[in-house]
């Protein structure tokens, strides 16, 4: 819907759409300089990929020698050169979205749309098609709005990442931002995988600092992270604590000076990317802890596990915000 309301398919029931320094929300959709490159995005199967890809050129009245130019120019970047004369019909699934992402880029628009564009492709191919718009990004300087359902695609391949929820922006911010200061709960749940742990936890002050009270174990807070939570007022308040899988470690035989280990059974042991995963329960919430190969735990063994405590994020438990990174 986004994209159709930037595209000027759909009129925007409210707000204003700009495009550099131009409200275009009464402009028609031929005129705003838009490409798009859609999920069923289809070739003319009866012109030959040169004809596909001067398509949207002749519509626009240029010259022919222009035309000529600017497609051989994008088959060259994109490997096309030599099946310029091939019929449409004849490509594979991997040439035919090559010729796609060519029929867009020759176009040379101020801004390109693409909606989940690699989503029906098999997964190598879907790596290969992000790879190569990367690529292309880098050398055109291509200003692209992608949308994307799968978080690791978006922040793979976005400068800039939008985190929309109900139709609302979350958080827009670059990727690693998104990851290390996610601004609510909700971001901090649907960046990164395994989802960050969360757990409640109160707030309060002893002789040393500010601590966190966890699962009965009671937790030093960082002392520039104990000072927020202090002149914010959330000493004796619940808040949400949540700490990515990542940044929790097995415990070593002899805890160090002022080190908490919590205890608990693992439940079940999952390879993420060839790196095992431990589950097990916390404080009434399944949790996960993101270890190395070497790793032997399975199922059904007891676990014990520290915080990195310059790691942890805390929120307010009503408003969901988050208050300390």
């Amino acid at each position: 819907t986004m994209l159709r309301v930037i595209a000027g398919l759909e009129d925007a029931t409210s707000g204003e759409v700009w495009l550099d320094d131009r409200m275009v929300n009464d402009v028609e959709p031929g005129d705003r300089d838009i490409a798009m490159l859609f999920k069923n995005s289809v070739l003319y199967p009866d012109m030959t990929v040169y004809e596909n890809m001067a398509f949207g050129l002749k519509l626009k009245h240029l010259p022919e020698a222009e035309i000529r130019q600017r497609v051989q120019e994008g088959a060259e970047l994109l490997g096309l050169s030599s099946l310029l004369e091939r019929g449409a019909d004849t490509l594979s699934e991997g040439e035919a979205m090559r010729v796609a992402l060519g029929r867009v880029v020759v176009r040379k628009a101020r801004l390109i749309l693409m909606d989940e564009p690699f989503a029906n492709l098999q997964e190598e191919l879907q790596k290969e098609m992000r790879n190569e718009l990367s690529r292309l990004h880098r050398e055109l300087g291509l200003t692209v709005v992608y949308v994307a359902l799968d978080q690791a695609e978006a922040c793979a391949l976005g400068t800039r990442t939008v985190l929309m929820k109900d139709g609302v922006v979350e958080q827009a911010d670059t990727p690693q931002n998104l990851y290390d200061r996610p601004c609510n709960v909700f971001a901090a749940g649907y960046i990164g995988f395994p989802q960050m742990n969360r757990v409640d936890a109160v707030a309060e002050k002893d002789g040393q600092g500010i601590t966190l009270t966890v699962a009965g174990e009671t937790l030093h807070l960082p002392e520039e992270k104990g000072r927020v939570l202090e002149e914010n007022g959330y000493l004796g308040q619940t808040v949400v604590l949540g700490i990515r899988p990542e940044h929790l470690r097995l415990a070593g035989e002899t805890p160090e000076s002022g080190q908490r280990i919590f205890g608990s059974e693992v439940l079940e042991r999952e390879e993420t990317e060839g790196k095992p995963c431990l589950r097990f329960r916390m404080a009434d919430a399944e949790w996960a802890l993101c270890t190395g190969p070497e790793t032997r735990l399975q199922a059904g063994d007891p676990v014990r596990f520290v915080m990195d405590m310059d790691r942890i994020h805390i929120f307010d438990k009503e408003t969901r915000q988050a208050v300390v990174h």
